[in-house]
């Protein structure tokens, strides 16, 4: 669930920090907020994720994939790439 959704608002943007979720997930085979060893109960996985920055070290992809999975998790909506800006990057 993106930070605005847990202020009572959605957007697109709240797609997007979805998908970052997805793929940070499906690269590291973890959530991007919490570690596997962590005991941390839902409202302190909440507080990591508002706090940020997330892990991304030691996944073995490419700079400018874990580039655009930074970005899509920004913690302020308007900081997060569109759909649009994904789909044109080289990357993808």
């Amino acid at each position: 669930m993106s930070p605005e959704m847990l202020a009572g608002q959605k957007n697109c943007k709240s797609d997007v920090w979805s998908l970052g979720v997805i793929l940070f997930e499906l690269a590291t085979h973890q959530l991007p907020f919490s570690h596997p060893s962590s005991d941390l109960s839902i409202p302190q996985q909440i507080l990591k994720m508002r706090r940020g920055p997330f892990s991304a070290s030691s996944t073995g992809y490419s700079h400018e994939f874990v580039s655009i999975v930074k970005r899509m998790l920004r913690k302020n909506p308007g900081d997060r790439p569109t759909f649009v800006e994904i789909l044109q990057l080289d990357v993808v």
